[in-house]
C-alpha cells in the first residue's frame, strides 16, 4: 500500500560476478602495514559490492588476526552489510508498496537492526530510504532498538515523515505513547488548516497514522476526504495537470487498499477502478501493484479480484514496463 512516488523504472545490465582470487587479494591486503594498501582494499571491497560477503565471511576464518587483520574483516564485512541493506531497502522501496511484513525477511541479516537505526538516523541517506529502513525496523520488532526509535523522535531535526514512522517502530515494540502524541498534533493540524493543500497533508499524514494502527475503518474517511479535495480542484480546471490525476489515483489506491484489509472487496474494487479511470497512464503499475501488493492478498483470491486481473492483463501489453509510484 501507501505508492508514493513517480518514477520511471529503468532497467541496467546485471554486473559482472567478482573473481574469488580478486576477493582473496583484496582481503589478505587489508592485514597491510600500509595504510594506503588497507584504504585501497576496502575500496575495492567496497565496488565488488555485496555479492563478496560470503567469501569475505569464509577467509575471515582462516587468515590469522596478524596485525589487527581480522578486526579490518570485520569492519569491511559490517560496510558490505550495510551496502547490502541498502540496495534491498532501495529495491523494495522503489516499488511504491508499502505493507506489514514487506521486510521481515532481512531479520536474518547480522546486525541488520543496528545497520537500519544507522540508515535512518544519516541524514546523507535519502527520505524514501530513510523511511523504508523505519518500516523495516517496524517489521523486526527488535525491543533492544527502542531507546534509540525514542532518541530519534525526539529529535528537533527528524523529519516530520520519518517521526511518523519510529512512533510507528515504539507502537509495534508496545510504547504507543508516541504514536498517540503524534496523531494529537497531527488532528490539531487539520483543525488549524486554511488552505487545501494543509489539509491534504493533514489528512494524508491522519490516514497513515491510522492506517499503521490498524484503525482501518477510520483511515477511509480520510482517503475519502482527500480524494474529494484532489476532485474539487481537478473539476475546478479547465485543464488540469497529468501530475494531479496521477497523485488522485494514487489516493484512490491507498484507499482501496484499506477496502481490501477489511475484506469490502466491491469497495476496493471500485476505489482500484477509479484510480485506474482516473490515470488510464498507470494501469501496468496498477496491476502490478494488485499482484504484488500484501494489503490486497484477500482481494486476489476473491472472484471480484481475479475479474479485474484478467480485465486488467488484457490491457497491458506484454513486456510493458509500470511506471513506479
Amino acid at each position: 500500500m501507501m505508492m508514493i512516488y513517480l518514477v520511471l523504472a529503468l532497467t541496467a545490465p546485471a554486473p559482472q560476478a567478482p573473481k574469488p582470487e580478486d576477493v582473496e587479494r583484496e582481503v589478505k591486503r587489508l592485514a597491510s602495514p600500509d595504510l594506503a594498501v588497507r584504504v585501497e582494499a576496502m575500496v575495492k571491497l567496497e565496488i565488488m559490492g555485496p555479492a563478496v560477503i560470503p567469501i569475505v565471511e569464509r577467509l575471515r576464518e582462516s587468515i590469522g588476526d596478524r596485525d589487527g587483520a581480522r578486526e579490518r574483516i570485520d569492519k569491511a564485512l559490517r560496510r558490505l552489510r550495510a551496502l547490502s541493506i541498502r540496495q534491498e531497502l532501495a529495491e523494495r522501496a522503489g516499488t511504491g508498496l508499502v505493507f506489514a511484513g514487506q521486510y521481515k525477511d532481512l531479520a536474518k541479516m547480522p546486525e541488520a537492526a543496528a545497520l537500519l537505526l544507522e540508515t535512518v538516523a544519516d541524514a546523507r541517506n535519502t527520505l524514501g530510504l530513510r523511511d523504508a529502513a523505519a518500516n523495516a525496523l517496524c517489521d523486526l520488532a527488535d525491543p533492544a532498538t527502542l531507546p534509540a526509535v525514542r532518541t530519534l523522535f525526539e529529535d528537533p531535526l527528524t523529519e516530520d515523515r520519518l517521526v511518523e514512522s519510529l512512533a510507528f517502530v515504539a507502537a509495534e515494540l508496545g510504547d504507543d505513547a508516541l504514536i498517540r502524541r503524534r496523531e494529537g498534533v497531527v488532528r490539531e493540524e487539520l483543525a488549524r488548516a486554511k488552505t487545501d493543500s494543509e489539509r491534504v497533508g493533514a489528512h494524508r499524514s491522519l490516514a497513515r497514522l491510522l492506517y499503521r494502527r490498524k484503525k482501518y475503518e477510520e483511515a477511509i474517511p480520510q482517503y475519502d476526504a482527500i480524494i474529494k479535495l484532489f476532485r474539487d480542484k481537478i473539476e475546478s480546471l479547465a485543464h488540469p495537470p497529468a501530475e494531479m490525476r496521477a497523485e488522485l489515483s494514487i489516493h484512490y489506491y491507498n484507499a482501496a487498499c484499506t477496502a481490501g484489509l477489511l475484506k469490502r472487496y466491491d469497495d476496493a474494487v471500485k476505489y482500484l477502478r477509479l484510480a485506474q479511470e482516473t490515470d488510464p497512464g498507470s494501469t501496468a503499475g496498477l496491476l502490478e501493484n494488485l499482484q504484488n501488493d500484501g494489503d490486497l492478498e484477500g482481494l486476489r483470491g476473491d472472484e471480484r479480484g481475479k475479474a479485474l486481473l484478467k480485465e486488467w492483463r488484457a490491457l497491458v501489453p506484454r513486456g510493458s514496463r509500470p511506471r513506479r509510484r
